[in-house]
């Protein structure tokens, strides 16, 4: 069996499906995300990996800025 990663796009759609299906699994990973995503599945986040839940509100638009790549400056 081949075993295929996921992109970290699919993983957050994955948890929103889950988060809109279950309110109890939604209020859990507003107030503890970490614990949350490990009975989720993610069982090997990091220590030291702070996550931060955002729920985007009626009229609002969320943008992730995420961190710059190496090859940044060479991007177009």
């Amino acid at each position: 069996m081949t075993k295929f990663k996921r992109s970290r796009w699919e993983v957050e759609a994955e948890i929103n499906a889950h988060a809109w299906k279950d309110m109890g699994f939604k209020h859990q990973l507003m107030s503890n995300p970490k614990e949350a995503l490990k009975k989720f599945g993610m069982r090997n986040i990091p220590e030291n990996t702070n996550i931060r839940m955002i729920e985007e509100k009626p009229h609002e638009w969320c943008i992730v800025l995420h961190q710059a790549p190496p090859n940044a400056r060479r991007i177009r």
